[in-house]
């Protein structure tokens, strides 16, 4: 009953003001219906704005790290982008060969041997190649999107038919092989940086990634069984 009050008096009215078609009484109704919500939690939370916190927080000295790949990323890299879907996708845009005078993807190389489409191969190994320059060892994670499911196998099977060590080696150690600096530019960067707070005694550190793979989550449990390997 009160949920549905709130969502009549301030949840709906807010939510339509917002929106990029709202009218000019709908946009009012909502910021007075922020302003009314404003007012009633104004006795019941304290709220610390930065001007009142900017004294509190320790400094902090944010430096980026560019992380080239290694050489075991650049041959999976290189075997991806010789494969046939990726030969199919650089090709889309040439004129089809049966002289229609149509580009190949309007054309006659609309899909693969299996059915898919340019535009749906191309998204996906932009996916494969996001993960290779992040780390190899993702692309055999289950936080693949069932769509993509079938088709990041198939790649996965033509890509690591040329690396059988890897893939038995990422079955039976999974973290040893996401922490091994060989199979990562980012965690051979990790290393060296860990070598270098723990001669400093520095005791935090945030470790972070453009690509946001790993998660958070993950990237913790990868990094602490690092260190524990090389007893930092």
């Amino acid at each position: 009953m009160f949920w549905k009050i709130f969502n009549m008096q301030f949840s709906d009215p807010v939510e339509h003001g917002q929106r990029h078609t709202a009218t000019k009484r709908e946009l009012a109704t909502g910021r007075k219906a922020m302003q009314r919500l404003a007012k009633k939690m104004s006795g019941w939370f304290l709220r610390r704005t930065k001007t009142l916190i900017k004294d509190s927080p320790c400094v902090l000295s944010w430096q980026m790290v560019y992380c080239s790949l290694t050489d075991f990323q650049k041959a999976v890299y290189q075997t991806v982008l010789e494969t046939k879907d990726v030969t199919l996708i650089l090709q889309s845009s040439e004129p089809c060969s049966c002289n229609s005078g149509r580009k190949k993807r309007n054309c006659c190389f609309k899909t693969n041997s299996h059915g898919e489409t340019v535009k749906t191969l191309y998204f996906s190994y932009l996916a494969v190649l996001q993960k290779v320059a992040n780390h190899v060892a993702l692309l055999q994670t289950a936080s693949t999107s069932k769509q993509q499911e079938t088709l990041i196998k198939r790649i996965c099977d033509q890509v690591f038919s040329k690396f059988p060590d890897f893939v038995q080696k990422s079955k039976n150690a999974a973290f040893e092989t996401l922490s091994d600096p060989k199979y990562s530019g980012k965690m051979k960067v990790s290393a060296l940086l860990s070598c270098c707070i723990h001669t400093r005694m520095i005791f935090k550190i945030f470790i972070s990634s453009v690509t946001g793979t790993p998660t958070n989550q993950n990237r913790y449990p990868i990094i602490q069984k690092r260190l524990a390997k090389d007893d930092w």
